[in-house]
């Protein structure tokens, strides 16, 4: 049996990695070219910046999760018990969380800055592909949101690739059983 404090950390650790990569994929997907239906190519912009405004904040709580969730378990446990194929996982899932933390944070920011000044009126195509009378400079920050969200969307596919295998890795280990059952 499966103490209830680590297997409460390990949902909120899979719910908020659920939530940040089904939002980013749904804008991606959907949401970003299905404003190609408004007429207004500002009006297109100021839908997705709407749309954004309040998913950031469960993006946010989402990155707090895993984060928070992870890193606290990798003060007690390094990996090194699961074998060095694990303790390598346990390193990329560190990195891929910090790629990820990053790039969310910094499509925060450009997409803040893309709608700053214009109440979120910026021309574009579709969601992250400016239209030809884009100011050059928000053109640029769209470019670059385009990138940044797409890095953060392969990071936490990699996340949770990664954590898969941790979690097969760990339930087939006896060191980690003996472990976990005298964790919290």
């Amino acid at each position: 049996m499966q103490p209830a404090l680590t297997t409460t950390a390990q949902v909120l650790h899979d719910l908020g990695l659920a939530a940040g990569f089904g939002g980013s994929l749904f804008g991606k997907i959907s949401l970003a070219p299905a404003v190609r239906v408004i007429g207004d190519k500002s009006e297109r912009n100021k839908v997705i910046d709407q749309a954004w405004a309040g998913y950031k904040w469960v993006n946010l709580l989402s990155l707090g999760a895993a984060a928070l969730t992870w890193f606290t378990g990798r003060t007690k446990i390094s990996g090194r018990m699961l074998g060095k194929d694990a303790r390598a996982a346990v390193v990329a899932k560190d990195i891929l969380i910090g790629v990820h933390t990053v790039t969310l944070l910094g499509s925060l920011g450009l997409g803040a800055y893309i709608g700053s000044g214009s109440a979120g009126l910026v021309p574009v195509q579709e969601g992250h592909v400016p239209a030809p009378e884009t100011p050059p400079e928000k053109a640029r920050a769209v470019r670059a949101l385009r990138v940044l969200s797409t890095v953060n969307l392969v990071a936490m596919a990699g996340i949770i690739g990664v954590t898969t295998f941790l979690n097969q890795r760990a339930a087939s280990s006896w060191k980690w059983r003996a472990l976990s059952a005298v964790l919290p």
